[in-house]
């Protein structure tokens, strides 16, 4: 499973990274092989991003009709009512990540996968859009969500491909 960058949720689709982006390719209607194709069990998205790292006050944040949200004000009702939260680790190292996710993964557990990982980054992506500020170009592997269920579980992690 896939998420773009804007949030779309892509089956049974391949990624093909350039020096211009991504290209999205769905591997039933495409009629489309990539060279050197690699195979991974989870979902591909854009980079988890940390907003607290680049200089947004909160205003700016409120302005664009974003929420944050953080580990002080989580809750599951957050994640199906809105739709502009956006999760902040308040870091981008995959291992701190995995920490925090195996420390806290009470809070975590049972929320919407395909939600979380959106306003994880998806939406601070969108943030940064909308402020001109950057972010790394790279895609995160969430291995060990429920794809069935899309859920978050006790054995959630990522790596970066």
């Amino acid at each position: 499973m896939i998420i773009t960058e804007d949030g779309r949720i892509l089956r049974n689709s391949l990624v093909q990274l350039s020096s211009l982006g991504a290209d999205y390719h769905d591997i039933f209607t495409d009629n489309h092989e990539a060279a050197r194709t690699i195979f991974f069990d989870g979902i591909i998205s854009p980079p988890v991003i940390a907003v607290s790292k680049y200089d947004i006050n909160h205003e700016t944040i409120h302005y664009h009709g974003f929420k944050i949200v953080t580990f002080r004000n989580i809750t599951k009702e957050l994640f199906q009512n809105d739709n502009r939260i956006i999760f902040d680790f308040e870091t981008e190292d995959s291992t701190e990540i995995n920490q925090l996710l195996s420390k806290h993964r009470n809070l975590f557990s049972g929320l919407n996968s395909l939600d979380f990982i959106r306003a994880c980054t998806v939406m601070p992506s969108l943030l940064l859009i909308k402020t001109e500020k950057r972010n790394t170009e790279c895609r995160h592997l969430w291995k060990g969500t429920d794809l069935i269920n899309k859920k978050i579980t006790i054995h959630t992690s990522i790596s970066v491909i």
